[in-house]
């Protein structure tokens, strides 16, 4: 009994780890710079949010004359942050 929660624990541990992992490698693969991905503009970018930048998409707009970046959400594609030149 002991040795299979054990087994359990140390499973749940390594699937725990292997996603981390994965979200990492995702966040990485965006190709962003690290200031780009401080989303809640405070100055700093956290392991919360660089984590949080696999779910971020780019994309390059115009309003009007200016050029502009908007990041978005992959899951509703709703706007996280406008950047205008």
């Amino acid at each position: 009994m002991r040795k299979s929660a054990m087994m359990v624990l140390f499973f749940s541990v390594g699937l725990f780890l292997f996603y981390i992992t994965m979200r990492m490698v995702s966040a990485i693969s965006q190709g962003y710079a690290w200031t780009e991905m401080d989303w809640n503009s405070d100055g700093a970018t956290s392991i919360s949010e660089f984590i949080a930048s696999s779910d971020i998409g780019k994309l390059k707009t115009n309003d009007g004359e200016r050029s502009c970046i908007e990041y978005y959400s992959y899951k509703d594609a709703s706007t996280i942050r406008l950047d205008c030149d």
